[in-house]
């Protein structure tokens, strides 16, 4: 159609008189319409309606700029009984001649005919699409969640002792005497996927992210240690390609050390909360404001005479820290801490509570379980560091063992030629 109506005034005529077609207007333009239709060209616009009606959410989908011919929209004007045209001024003989109405003006009309918005409606998003969450606030929701679930310890409560208590009742009876915490948990488990999943993520995976790192700034490293086993398997089972092998080569060392090395791992034990990242950076940044920021050739022997002076510096600003009464800044941890006890998240932590034990009584029956079948993510996790994982890192270990002999060789044939040219320059 759009080729048909570029065509100029001679080559729509002969066209015209080609296909057999009678008549002959003043305008030429007036033949495009039965060249069209003779030709077959013009689109099914019944069933197109029938297709885009459903589609149209506001007066915008009717626009040129979607897709919406003048002659589709005039089709579908007329299909809802709108008039496309109107009397316009008489002309010399009286009588007044049709004008067709503008575009604009069939749009308002058609749009209010069809009851659509004159502007689109505002999308609303899915709730997953309005969190904005950065790996700041994870932190502290992951601590907030772990000090509502097993905080006591920390001044927090015992979600999970509420937990346990819900399996006792339920499956203690006269026969069972006593049942153990864990003897009630594992029942549940047994008898719900919903609630294993749901006791794993809590107990395991939420704990797994936020005890160790506690306790490796308050300076007990065992839990990290104990723990970062499950941590490779976890990492192992998703479907990340270099992050498990960047696990599993710290494992490696952290071994060797263990092995060879056992004062070093004593060492880091002994220390462990000086090798904290917001620590580093925090000295990194105290470093740098006692060097001079323009210097050329910045080497070892300015970081060793900056850090000598430091001491002495920390002690100055103690001590007029001491003089004008200043509050020494508390850690994360124990900001948070402060803060989640206070009365005005009272009612927080109460729903929370209240939404962790429904979601664990809702489930115990197994009704839910479709929702969270039964996962092998930490045997998964295991065979793909068996099978994948573990052979590609030994074999690009293999590759660099190669390369640093190759360079060994390379020097050593340098070192002879190096030789060979001083013997010949001697003689």
């Amino acid at each position: 159609m759009a080729m048909v109506r570029k065509l100029g005034a001679k080559d729509t005529r002969e066209l015209h008189r080609c296909l057999g077609l009678v008549g002959s207007p003043s305008d030429y333009k007036e033949l495009y319409g039965p060249i069209i239709d003779e030709l077959g060209l013009r689109p099914d616009y019944e069933s197109l309606y029938a297709q885009e009606k459903e589609k149209c959410t506001c007066k915008m989908d009717l626009s040129s700029a979607r897709g919406v011919s003048v002659v589709f929209l005039r089709f579908m004007c007329a299909k809802n009984e709108i008039a496309t045209t109107r009397e316009g001024e008489a002309g010399g003989d009286g009588e007044a001649a049709q004008v067709q109405i503008k575009r604009a003006e069939l749009e308002v009309k058609l749009a209010e005919a069809l009851k659509l918005p004159m502007k689109r409606p505002r999308k609303q998003k899915e709730f997953n699409e309005k969190v904005k969450m950065n790996l700041h606030r994870l932190n502290q929701l992951l601590f907030y969640m772990l000090f509502r679930w097993d905080g006591e310890k920390w001044g927090g409560s015992s979600i999970r002792g509420d937990v346990i208590e819900l399996c006792k009742g339920k499956y203690m009876n006269d026969d069972d005497g006593d049942l153990s915490d864990e003897a009630a948990v594992k029942r549940a488990c047994a008898a719900s996927s919903y609630f294993a999943g749901l006791w794993v993520f809590f107990d395991v995976e939420v704990r797994m992210c936020v005890e160790p790192f506690i306790d490796w700034e308050g300076g007990d490293i065992t839990q990290f240690l104990a723990t970062f086993p499950v941590m490779c398997a976890y990492v192992s089972s998703s479907h990340k390609t270099k992050i498990p092998k960047v696990f599993l080569m710290l494992m490696e060392r952290l071994k060797q050390l263990k092995d060879k090395h056992k004062n070093a791992v004593k060492l880091f034990a002994a220390n462990c909360s000086l090798f904290d990242e917001e620590k580093v950076e925090f000295m990194n940044a105290k470093l740098g404001r006692w060097i001079k920021a323009r210097v050329k050739d910045l080497g070892i022997q300015h970081y060793k005479r900056t850090s000598s002076i430091m001491k002495g510096v920390q002690e100055i600003d103690d001590s007029f820290s001491q003089m004008f009464n200043r509050k020494e800044s508390e850690s994360e941890n124990a900001r948070l801490r402060k803060m989640y006890t206070k009365a005005s998240w009272a009612e927080t932590n109460e729903a929370l509570r209240e939404h962790i034990i429904k979601k664990f009584t809702g489930c115990m029956d197994g009704s839910q379980d479709a929702q969270w079948p039964r996962e092998t993510f930490l045997v998964d996790g295991l065979t793909r560091i068996e099978t994948k994982f573990l052979p590609e890192l030994r074999k690009w270990i293999a590759q660099q063992q190669a390369l640093e002999v190759e360079d060994d060789d390379e020097d050593e044939d340098e070192d002879e030629d190096d030789e060979a040219i001083m013997a010949d320059e001697d003689l």
